[in-house]
């Protein structure tokens, strides 16, 4: 897979974009795009929303609630990807946002094969966030699945 790093930062800035039109999380706004590998075409595109018709409430989008309800980008990205028949294996997935453990079980068994994201910064994380991202990054590098970090300020 060859994308090089200034078109990696321009996919990266199109999947913040997205995610700060389309998604109602008051807190954390993220976005997911799936590109074919070699040609770099859009095949999906995915952001922490709500499933389909469910209603959007502020109960739902409550701190304690949203867990319950919310669909995070990556999955959601992979989601559309199969409602579409898009094939998504060997593809480059973008998110503005380090994917958690249960994204990244998705990633990896979409057949998912570059990852184009937003280096988190390790030594801030809530607990909770940190034995999630850690656990990612294990699984990501175990099987060898590439990675192109990028810092939080170069999405500006």
């Amino acid at each position: 897979m060859s994308i090089t790093k200034e078109k990696a930062l321009k996919f990266l800035k199109e999947a913040d974009f997205k995610a700060k039109l389309f998604s109602k999380d008051n807190k954390r706004k993220v976005g997911a795009i799936i590109l074919e590998k070699d040609s770099l075409i859009q095949l999906s595109c995915g952001y922490n929303g709500l499933p389909r018709k469910l209603k959007e409430t502020k109960k739902r989008w409550s701190k304690k609630n949203k867990d319950l309800y919310v669909i995070h980008a990556e999955t959601n990205a992979i989601i559309q990807a199969s409602r579409t028949n898009s094939n998504i294996n060997n593809s480059i997935m973008v998110c503005n946002r380090f994917p958690c453990h249960n994204c990244c079980l998705n990633i990896i068994q979409a057949g998912i094969k570059l990852l184009i994201t937003v280096e988190p910064e390790w030594n801030s994380l809530s607990k909770k966030w940190k034995k999630s991202f850690y656990a990612s990054k294990e699984m990501l590098d175990e099987l060898k699945i590439d990675i192109i970090f990028f810092k939080e300020s170069e999405l500006i």
